[in-house]
């Protein structure tokens, strides 16, 4: 191995310094900028594609390719990173996320949908590595200050999300800064389908006289400009997480595991019945993000308006989540989770009623406006509520729950974006409402079994960090040694 390549492998296993994160912190901070760059570009792109690309439902069935190769992936997840180890798993999928954004310049079905199946098969690894980097991080300095895990999981997760929610804010700008040029406002006679009667497939005249522009798609020129300022933003994201990302720290629970083992592990953690009735509530979230992505982007806001003023819009949104999440972190520790998930849920059901009786029309933008920003404080909710449970619901098997978590995710999104061109989004709407009831319904049958489990004989949520806390001193002791 020439010196070259000794120093590129060195810095993808994290130098000499072992297995160990030096800073915790420093490493959620890291990592969060890395993805920061990376999913600027992946997350915008995915909210203009049903948009961009509506010719034969090629940017949904993307989509669908993209998420059901996930649903592979996130079986396999432990494995991978058993195999290459944290920080290679991230490198690798940041890199198949580039190749992703390339194939945008040229989008048919041949160059769109490969692109898409490759991001896929890198996107389990990717956020199971993500939630075990933020778990071990949170573990470490919960170890070292006796600080409750939980709270600290909370301060972790909401510094991810934060940074990540401006990625998207950020992303969304500079698409609408670019479309600027080439869409306005509505305004014309050009009459259309929007809101819940927008169907991809709807061509019934209609006797409506609102009047709205076609929706038509930026020039070439525009859109080559804002590919390759995403592709810049990946690229920037891969030399980060190489230089300056640490490794993962590998527990044993991945060491033991192979590719079958790793697949009947994630199988038979769903015996877990506290499990079970957790992972409806990641799959309504999941498809509710989707609804707001794909579907609100095009019915409610490209339809009535234009393009150009999606990215505007979803800033709004990613402004307002990246906010609460800093907020909720002070706020969750003076009002008990259950409470701030029933608000969630509230609005939100309160939200997708409204929207289904919506007809959106030029003089709506403000309205617009406030749907979203209300979406982005009850999605902050959801994200708070469901990573940082996991890790301690699950404090002696993380893996596998994250791994269920992202194949659900990943199973319901693939069902959603291969039905889109066949649903109108009344139809979403109603599907979304039922999945909201029954996860709700779930999760307080949950509370209610969590809350009886809270007796003498049974060991509390600070017991058992106490006890993960004491066997990560051990394994450093060990490791030390």
């Amino acid at each position: 191995m020439t010196n070259f390549s000794m120093k590129i492998y060195c810095a993808l296993r994290g130098g000499d310094k072992s297995d160990k994160i030096e800073s915790p912190l420093q490493s959620t901070i890291v990592l969060s900028i890395a993805f920061f760059f990376v999913f600027s570009a992946f997350m915008s792109i995915q909210a203009l594609q049903n948009s961009l690309n509506m010719e034969a439902g090629l940017g949904v069935k993307s989509l669908a390719c993209l998420y059901s190769a996930s649903i592979v992936s996130s079986l396999l997840a432990p494995f991978c990173i058993k195999v290459l180890g944290g920080k290679i798993t991230v490198v690798a999928a940041f890199s198949c996320h580039s190749v992703y954004v390339m194939s945008n310049y040229y989008p048919r079905f041949y160059t769109l949908i490969p692109t898409s199946v490759l991001l896929g098969l890198a996107t389990g690894p990717l956020w199971t590595a993500q939630n075990l980097f933020i778990t071990a991080s949170a573990t470490r300095i919960a170890v070292k200050s006796n600080k409750n895990l939980k709270d600290v999981l909370n301060r972790h997760n909401g510094i991810f999300f934060s940074i990540q929610g401006m990625a998207f804010a950020i992303g969304s700008v500079v698409s609408s800064l670019i479309f600027h040029t080439d869409t306005t406002l509505a305004s014309g006679n050009v009459t259309k389908y929007c809101g819940t009667l927008e169907c991809d497939s709807y061509t019934q005249p209609i006797t409506s006289n609102i009047s709205f522009i076609s929706v038509t798609r930026p020039s070439p020129q525009l859109l080559h400009q804002l590919f390759s300022v995403y592709l810049a933003f990946d690229i920037i994201g891969v030399v980060i997480a190489v230089l300056l990302l640490p490794t993962l720290p590998v527990s044993e629970w991945i060491k033991k595991k192979s590719a079958l083992k790793s697949v009947y592990s994630m199988c038979s953690s769903l015996s877990n019945v506290k499990l079970v009735l957790f992972l409806p509530l990641t799959v309504m979230v999941n498809v509710q993000r989707f609804v707001l992505y794909a579907d609100f982007t095009k019915a409610y806001i490209t339809c009535p308006f234009s393009i150009g003023w999606v990215g505007l819009v979803m800033a709004s949104y990613a402004l307002t989540n990246t906010i609460m999440l800093q907020i909720l972190q002070g706020i969750a520790k003076l009002i008990k989770r259950q409470i701030l998930v029933a608000f969630a849920a509230i609005v939100n059901l309160a939200e997708m009623t409204f929207w289904l009786f919506w007809n959106p029309t030029a003089d709506h933008l403000p309205l617009v406006f406030v749907s979203v920003i209300l979406w982005g404080v009850t999605d902050a909710i959801w994200k708070l509520e469901i990573f940082g449970i996991i890790p301690v619901l699950f404090s002696t098997k993380k893996e596998p729950a994250f791994a269920n978590v992202h194949f659900w995710g990943a199973f319901s999104s693939a069902i959603y974006f291969g039905t889109a061109s066949y649903l109108c989004v009344f139809t979403k709407l109603v599907i979304c409402i039922a999945l909201m009831i029954i996860s709700m319904l779930l999760y307080i049958v949950l509370q209610i079994k969590l809350a009886r489990e809270q007796s003498p004989d049974r060991p509390t949520e600070q017991e058992i960090n106490i006890e993960e806390k004491e066997k990560l001193k051990n394994q450093e002791t060990s490791a030390d040694g």
